[in-house]
């Protein structure tokens, strides 16, 4: 009887160890904002504005995202919140690009759209920022970075 309670004991710690270093090793994913961009649209849509995003996995071992949130600021306006609840999987020592799709209201869409032409004619860099946070195995990892694009 003892020897089961030793070899039950033995696999608790051992599933401990393991889901705890998992842990540990998803704080080590790191994301960088990398632009806004705009799909094509035709005719006379409005065309879909996404956050583009690198997702770096520094560690050797496989990491999974399972979340990602935030707002999107342009020039220090509220443009949108944006969320992908799906589960992104980063292979070891590798960088992955990832679009989120920008869901914004109209009225605010236009205005930054009719702001980001303006400014990218006069060749002024626009200021965005994004200010959210990651779930990565179970880590939450906040994230607030600002970059100035054309």
């Amino acid at each position: 009887m003892k020897k089961y309670g030793v070899v039950i004991g033995a696999l608790v710690v051992g599933a401990f160890l393991y889901f705890r270093s998992k842990a540990k090793a998803g704080g080590n994913v790191k994301v960088y904002l990398d632009g806004l961009s705009l799909d094509k649209s035709k005719g006379i849509a409005i065309p879909n504005i996404n956050a583009n995003f690198k997702l770096v996995n520094p560690t050797s071992t496989a990491l999974s995202v399972d979340s990602l949130t935030g707002e999107i600021y342009y020039n220090d306006s509220l443009i949108s919140n944006v969320q992908n609840l799906s589960k992104i999987d980063i292979p070891a020592n590798t960088e992955i690009n990832y679009a989120i799709k920008v869901k914004t209201p109209v009225v605010s869409l236009l205005t930054s759209i009719i702001s980001f032409f303006l400014n990218r004619k006069k060749g002024v860099k626009a200021k965005i920022t994004f200010k959210g946070n990651i779930n990565s195995t179970g880590v939450l990892i906040p994230i607030e970075q600002t970059i100035y694009q054309q």
